[in-house]
């Protein structure tokens, strides 16, 4: 047998009883551990990779994502469903982390990197040398620690790595996310939602899907201790029509000062550019 196969069926046997941990067989155990990651490429202060938080269906999937495929031929790369992980992101304003790798942590690489795609444009990666260390979390932001997630992007994430002579490889599937739960390093969390799902195409109106969103925005408005009022919300459109973006902020005002019983002055609704953020509806959260 030859060393990778070798070392393929020595991860299979090792991630097997992970599989069992979401049906609660006995013994079964998910790897659960923080890890600090120095990206190469970049300074500054070490990356803390929170402690895992997905549902267990998500968590299986990572795991079986990487039994570490080996390249069959130079350049190939694995390609891993994550049904799970969409399923996930697809729910109202899903939260970090987006994307969940995981690989078996005693796996003492010569090299490794992992990559965070949009398209082939690399969003943010880690690397280094020796074992992973388990599970390793992309929580939507880039280098510099600002928010890099946006509505409407295919992520995916890509990992490689060296043993030897041997190299592996295998990358998700990509994802896009329609609504999304962030919080800003030193500031408010922010709850975005696609346009296209509380608004009507090209219109003031909104649409069938609209309360799943905005529901959730108005509950954590009012479940928040600040009470800071004037409530703000920002429309990103890439539409420079000024009706357009007056009846969708009235539409907003309408919504909110009924379901949260204050005054529509107490509701303000700022129209920007779609370059920034996307064509989304932010609503900061304080």
């Amino acid at each position: 047998m030859s060393r990778g196969a070798c070392l393929a069926l020595l991860m299979f046997q090792a991630l097997a009883p992970a599989w069992g941990a979401e049906s609660g067989e006995e013994g079964s155990t998910l790897i659960r551990q923080d890890v600090t990651i120095r990206p190469k490429a970049a300074g500054g202060q070490a990356i803390r990779v929170p402690t895992p938080g997905p549902a267990p269906a998500v968590l299986r999937e990572a795991i079986e994502s990487l039994d570490l495929y080996k390249r069959a031929q130079p350049g190939s790369v694995q390609t891993v469903k994550v049904d799970a992980t969409r399923k996930r992101l697809q729910t109202p304003f899903p939260r970090a982390p987006f994307l969940v790798f995981s690989v078996r942590n005693d796996m003492d690489f010569s090299l490794w990197r992992f990559d965070i795609l949009d398209d082939e444009k690399t969003v943010w990666h880690a690397s280094g040398e020796g074992p992973v260390g388990g599970q390793l979390e992309w929580d939507g932001t880039g280098y510099s620690g600002a928010v890099a997630v946006r509505i409407g992007k295919p992520y995916r994430w890509r990992f490689t790595a060296s043993l030897g002579a041997e190299r592996y490889a295998a990358q998700s599937e990509p994802v896009t996310l329609t609504s999304v739960l962030y919080r800003e390093a030193l500031g408010a969390a922010h709850m975005e939602v696609a346009n296209d799902l509380i608004f009507e195409p090209k219109s003031a109106k909104l649409s069938k899907s609209a309360t799943d969103y905005l529901k959730p925005m108005a509950e954590r408005l009012r479940a928040t201790e600040a009470r800071e009022l004037p409530y703000r919300f920002t429309i990103h459109q890439a539409s420079s029509d000024p009706a357009l973006a007056q009846g969708r902020a009235d539409a907003l005002r309408k919504y909110f000062s009924k379901y949260l019983v204050i005054s529509p002055t107490n509701i303000e609704v700022e129209s920007r550019s779609s370059q920034e953020r996307g064509d989304v509806t932010d609503c900061p959260i304080p």
